[in-house]
């Protein structure tokens, strides 16, 4: 299971393709990572022994290098034991470098607009810093640190979070995809994901944000596992959709979504999906 920790849900930029600082967006506080909850991630990721040994930060509505601690956050992840892959905008990356190369850094995912112009940029992420971005990724380049760009100009998936987001609000030339797949099995992010919010929360997916995926919060667990293991609602949240396949609004035309069986070979994953069609049947 991939483990994600959101530092903040403060972003840097405001990207038209994006829901965040969209009315109906996150409706949490804005905020970063308390000192109690520091603490505490601390201790849980000490005692989980995960078996994958790669942390991610990540945040459904924000930029993790918005979080003024980061370095120090990346330091206690690999005193416990784990690397670290982050996903950011990149604009802010030039206030944690050259520090963060002595980290042990997976990996560092970066999206943005390459070979575009100024103007093409700041109209798509909302924010003067084309310039800014294009030397912090070559400082990267120079780097030891394993760097991966997404271009937003090459993207082909977009997401809509839930009417949030139109065709309008995509870059020049784009368009909004429809959904077209039968969403008969349960996602993976409900088996394969866990994102520690900054309040503490315990979220079962890191794709997006909705109190309907709150699970647990990690204040009161000794491990992430026993988190997880322990949940009701997880289990009625993936129940609901195995047996009659209703699933959260929240997951409906999320653009993530991959079912769970699809690193199953192809002849026993249609087995289950038959049976899953099939019980659904009776159950009606």
């Amino acid at each position: 299971m991939e483990i994600c920790i959101e530092p903040t849900n403060i972003c840097s930029a405001k990207c038209t393709f994006c829901w965040y600082g969209k009315d109906g967006g996150d409706l949490r506080p804005k905020g970063f990572i308390s000192k109690p909850t520091f603490g505490q991630i601390r201790r849980v990721l000490k005692n989980s022994n995960l078996r994958q040994r790669v942390i991610s930060l990540s945040t459904p509505s924000g930029d993790v290098t918005c979080y003024p601690h980061l370095l120090d956050l990346i330091a206690m992840i690999n005193d416990v034991g784990y690397r670290v892959r982050f996903y950011s905008n990149g604009i802010l990356l030039d206030r944690f470098m050259p520090e963060l190369f002595k980290l042990k850094i997976a990996s560092i995912n970066i999206s943005t607009m390459i070979g575009s112009t100024p103007k093409e940029y700041s109209s798509t992420f909302g924010v003067d810093s084309y310039d800014r971005v294009m030397q912090n990724i070559e400082t990267l380049k120079a780097s030891k640190i394993p760097i991966s760009i997404k271009d937003v100009q090459k993207r082909t998936r977009w997401d809509d979070f839930n009417g949030l987001i139109t065709e309008a609000d995509l870059p020049p030339g784009h368009t909004m995809p429809s959904l077209n797949e039968h969403r008969r099995i349960p996602c993976y992010g409900l088996y394969g994901k866990a994102l520690i919010e900054y309040t503490g929360d315990i979220s079962v997916c890191n794709c997006r944000q909705s109190s309907d995926l709150v699970i647990s919060n990690i204040m009161d667990k000794r491990t992430v596992q026993a988190a997880i293991r322990s949940s009701e609602s997880l289990k009625a949240i993936r129940n609901s959709w195995w047996l009659w396949g209703e699933m959260l609004d929240i997951c409906k035309t999320c653009s993530h979504y991959h079912p769970m069986t699809r690193q199953i070979p192809r002849i026993l994953r249609r087995t289950i999906e038959g049976l899953v069609v099939s019980v659904r049947r009776q159950e009606r």
